[in-house]
């Protein structure tokens, strides 16, 4: 694990050039069949949560024909600079994401009354990402430019054609927001909508005592392939039950127990004590093929559920104690407080090894419920009564509201998302500059492993993002009429600045550019 970066320093020093084996490949220009809109719809499958009501994405159910929001505003597009659908899917989900949007309209900037001071708040990353996201919500024009928020990068014009890591790029927008709220009541809002809690584990099998370390994590990244297996997890459901298997430590490998005072065989393994509000998770489709020396992706199939129940891979588990039965087995609870540390995508410490499991960490029969059921579905609307019985089990179940999607090979491709309002309860495309209806059978099509052509077969889902179904806490959009009064003055200040012009606007410029 990496120590969590310093957020005194400058955010933009800290994105990095995507490494070897890490992240995904930079967009280039989409190819026409890329979203799979002009391919023959696949035949549908039975739903795990049966829908209530008609499946979302039915334009024919709408009364507009184009993609109306929850302020009866069109849903509006983001151009791409060159290489940036990457940003594009991530900004949309992100504006999509209640809590995090009604955050930053809350967040007000108070100026140094410095000129130079003033213009670099201006210009800094929260600044434009709300100013972006307020135009997202009230502009008259079908597409937005983010030259803006990434020249608040630090990001030349020729950057913009750069691959760039899409999780060190949330990580650089977090570490500003971070940075800038410091003081104010949103302080430790990133840590409490995107922060999970780990352990870092390894058991004595001799006399059972644990090392235990805590981690934190901003998301988690799933393996789509195990390391050297031929068969790829078939569902996210799978892949999470591996990231919490231990690896047996044995032979040469064995570890040193300070309770035995000797070498003994162990338990390695990650188990997660808390999983966050907003869970994204990342589905490691890019490798490196170590017999060709070169990365490859993994276009394999994986599905993942509308709605996923994680009850049963948090630790400990329900109705177990906590510090006190840790205590009562001799755990060892290592690490100061203070050097704890959290990472945007922290992988497990060794691939997993299904031939190293032990009768201990054997998998309950009942887990995968839409693993076992071949016809998972996903984008439908859902099923509170489902949802409440899983509840009764649990508070760990988690709603999807985001699907990002890469089309193309390791070396490029093009990125797009599905989206859904969860005030609506209705999937969307963001395309770029196109927003339209998304169908049951678009979005099954990202969980990859098709045929039927290039495009086809290359194009399925790297990042997921789900949320927390917790009736107390769940939010609904800020409306354009209920935004706070430093907001609705800068929807004009911005406008006029993107030469979006009314009779309002022209006649009140002078005022406004007084205060702009």
């Amino acid at each position: 694990m990496v120590v969590e970066n310093d957020v005194t320093s400058s955010p933009q020093k800290k994105l990095v050039r995507m490494q070897q084996g890490r992240g995904l490949p930079g967009g280039e220009k989409e190819d026409e069949n890329a979203s799979g809109r002009s391919n023959p719809v696949f035949a549908s499958a039975s739903a795990t949560f049966p829908s209530s009501s008609s499946a979302a994405g039915n334009a024919n159910s709408y009364s507009y024909g184009y993609p109306i929001d929850e302020n009866d505003h069109r849903y509006v597009g983001l151009v791409n600079q060159a290489m940036t659908c990457y940003l594009n899917s991530l900004v949309q989900s992100l504006y999509m994401t209640p809590e995090f949007r009604n955050a930053m309209y809350e967040w007000e900037y108070i100026s140094s009354g410095k000129n130079i001071a003033q213009k670099k708040g201006e210009s800094s990353i929260p600044c434009q990402l709300q100013k972006l996201f307020l135009l997202l919500q009230t502009t008259d024009n079908e597409s937005l430019e983010t030259r803006d928020l990434t020249q608040s990068f630090g990001w030349s014009a020729s950057e913009a054609y750069d691959q760039h890591d899409v999780q060190e790029l949330c990580r650089l927008m977090f570490d500003a927001l971070e940075h800038k709220w410091k003081g104010t009541k949103h302080e430790k809002l990133i840590q409490d909508l995107y922060r999970g809690t780990m352990e870092d584990v390894v058991k004595c099998l001799a006399c059972g005592k644990e090392n235990v370390r805590t981690d934190y994590f901003l998301d988690l990244p799933l393996a789509v392939k195990p390391f050297g297996a031929t068969t790829a997890f078939k569902s996210v459901q799978e892949a999470l039950h591996a990231f919490i298997q231990p690896e047996l430590l044995d032979g040469s490998n064995q570890y040193m127990c300070e309770n035995c005072k000797s070498k003994q065989d162990a338990h390695k393994g990650l188990r997660i004590t808390q999983f966050p509000y907003l869970l994204t998770i990342q589905l490691k489709r890019f490798d490196f093929d170590y017999n060709t020396m070169h990365r490859i992706k993994l276009n394999d199939r994986m599905t993942f559920p509308d709605v996923l129940d994680l009850n049963d891979y948090i630790y400990p588990p329900e109705g177990n104690g906590g510090e006190e039965e840790k205590k009562s087995e001799g755990i060892s609870i290592g690490g100061n407080q203070e050097e704890e540390t959290m990472e945007f995508g922290s992988p497990p410490s060794k691939a997993h090894k299904p031939e190293a499991e032990s009768p201990e960490f054997e998998q309950d029969e009942n887990v995968y419920e839409y693993h076992e059921n071949s016809a998972v579905r996903v984008g439908q609307r859902i099923d509170q009564k489902s949802v409440d019985e899983l509840l009764q089990k649990g508070e760990n179940v988690y709603e999807l509201f985001s699907v990002m999607v890469h089309s193309g090979s390791a070396a490029g491709g093009h990125y797009y998302a599905y989206i859904k309002n969860l005030e609506q309860d209705k999937w969307y495309s963001f395309n770029d500059t196109r927003v339209d209806f998304a169908n049951v059978a678009e979005i099954e099509r990202s969980f990859g492993g098709h045929s039927g052509g290039w495009n086809a077969s290359n194009t399925n889902a790297y990042m997921l993002m789900y949320r927390k179904i917790d009736r107390k806490r769940n939010c609904v959009f800020l409306h354009t009429d209920k935004l706070p009064a430093h907001i609705q003055l800068k929807i004009s200040i911005f406008k006029l600045k993107i030469g979006h012009f009314s009779p309002m606007l022209a006649q009140n410029a002078p005022i406004l550019a007084q205060n702009s």
